[in-house]
């Protein structure tokens, strides 16, 4: 700050050199507050869980490449793939995680800061399931479609009244649902997912 002032402070005097410095410092403070205002942010995690499995069925592997959350003042229009905002995936590019494990509750694969407000619809991009039956074989299930995107409505908020928040968002596959034979025996991976909210205290 002091290499900032000193040049304009020498050419200045008296009240000149006040007023100056002033404006200057109220200048850079509007500049810092309006920054704060303009992008104000909250963290968000995704985690997800699964009902009860097949009973023939030993493991449900999915490999997950993208999560993402769309504003709800761009639902009702074209929306963009840039409109879009995608939250980071804790183990990097990718993250897999088997639905027969989680039927006892969720676990977390994503976190991120995002941008306080309405939200209206989520987006799971799935890579490859991997399905595996109690008598030893593994298929490659088919994925109708990678893109998932479900409508729902959400804020994300960093404060409920004046206690700090964090929201998590859950989704919740069914796994007996997602999981069909086609009649060529094909099996085909079809998520049935239903998503929720949780507004976690923050110590």
């Amino acid at each position: 700050m002091k290499q900032l002032f000193l040049p304009y402070l020498w050419a200045c005097n008296g009240e000149k050199m006040k007023t100056a410095s002033l404006i200057m410092l109220l200048g850079l403070f509007s500049f810092i507050q309006g920054c704060a205002v303009f992008a104000p942010k909250s963290g968000i995690l995704v985690s997800v869980t699964s009902t009860e499995s097949p009973a023939e069925i030993s493991s449900i592997t999915i490999t997950v490449s993208k999560i993402q959350i769309l504003p709800a003042a761009l639902q009702d229009k074209g929306t963009a793939e840039s409109d879009w905002i995608t939250i980071e995936i804790l183990a990097g590019h990718y993250t897999f995680f088997d639905l027969t494990e989680l039927s006892g509750g969720p676990i977390l694969i994503a976190s991120d800061n995002v941008k306080k407000g309405e939200y209206a619809r989520v987006r799971m991009v799935i890579e490859k399931v991997l399905v595996a039956f109690e008598d030893g074989r593994v298929v490659n299930a088919s994925i109708p479609e990678t893109s998932y995107a479900i409508d729902f409505d959400f804020e994300v908020r960093s404060k409920r009244g004046s206690t700090p928040v964090t929201t998590e968002l859950v989704f919740t596959f069914d796994a007996i649902k997602s999981v069909t034979i086609s009649e060529n025996g094909e099996i085909v991976f079809t998520p049935v997912i239903s998503a929720s909210v949780i507004e976690l205290v923050v110590p």
